[in-house]
């Protein structure tokens, strides 16, 4: 019912038309946040960062039809079903490494859910590792240099705590403000060992300019505390929204 429900919520969102949209309040959903920013705004490329099985491609194709979509997805079993499930759109181009701080190589722990697989141990992973695998690791700059990149205009990264080492592979193209928006997976309070505090994240990224857009997929503490856990805030480039343009 839950799945049902947030389905039929995104499928109503997406169709709503402009003059009703504009009324919808910021915060609600991001890709309905972007469309209410108008054309010259609207994502033509987008990373994906730790893109699982393609569930987050998959909206993004039917929110966006003319942008392409980059996956990262290092986990070769994973990878495999996202090749799957993405077969049919030949805008999603699926990468095998892992975005990171640096280029190398390093051992991702392997979750009994892989949508948790991560490049960090956590406490409260204890009793769900299914093994590791030997993955590449490369930065997001050298991904740019090597597949000649002007931009990218949605940066989304989902890396079970591996976020801010996202970024930190990213500060060519963030200090050139060559990346529109981004979003994050953050943590909300500091019982959360799974998730980079937002407070990193907002330090981090208000070097470059960036300032926070709006808070998405708020998610209660897992024990059923009326406690924020995590959230997935996005943040955008100096020159989106102000004088610069």
């Amino acid at each position: 019912m839950k799945e049902f429900l947030k389905a039929s919520g995104y499928f109503a969102l997406k169709n709503l038309p402009d003059s009703i949209r504009r009324y919808v309040p910021q915060g609600v959903d991001l890709y309905l946040d972007l469309l209410k920013l108008g054309a010259q705004h609207r994502p033509k490329v987008i990373f994906d960062v730790g893109a699982n099985q393609g569930q987050t491609a998959l909206k993004l194709v039917q929110w966006f039809p003319q942008a392409t979509v980059h996956c990262f997805e290092p986990v070769s079993a994973t990878r495999a079903k996202l090749a799957a499930n993405t077969r049919q759109f030949a805008q999603i181009h699926i990468h095998p490494e892992a975005l990171a701080a640096e280029a190398g190589s390093a051992q991702i722990q392997l979750l009994d859910d892989d949508s948790k697989n991560t490049l960090d141990v956590h406490a409260s992973d204890q009793g769900l590792n299914q093994g590791s695998e030997t993955i590449v690791l490369d930065t997001l700059d050298r991904v740019m240099e090597r597949h000649r990149m002007e931009r990218i205009h949605l940066l989304k990264i989902d890396t079970e705590g591996h976020d801010l080492e996202v970024l930190k592979g990213a500060v060519q193209a963030l200090a050139s403000e060559r990346i529109d928006f981004v979003q994050v997976e953050a943590g909300m309070n500091p019982h959360n060992d799974r998730h980079v505090p937002y407070e990193d994240f907002h330090s981090f990224l208000k070097t470059y300019g960036y300032q926070c857009f709006g808070f998405y997929d708020q998610h209660l503490e897992w024990s059923g505390e009326r406690r924020l856990r995590f959230a997935n805030p996005a943040f955008v480039r100096p020159g989106i929204g102000n004088s610069k343009g």
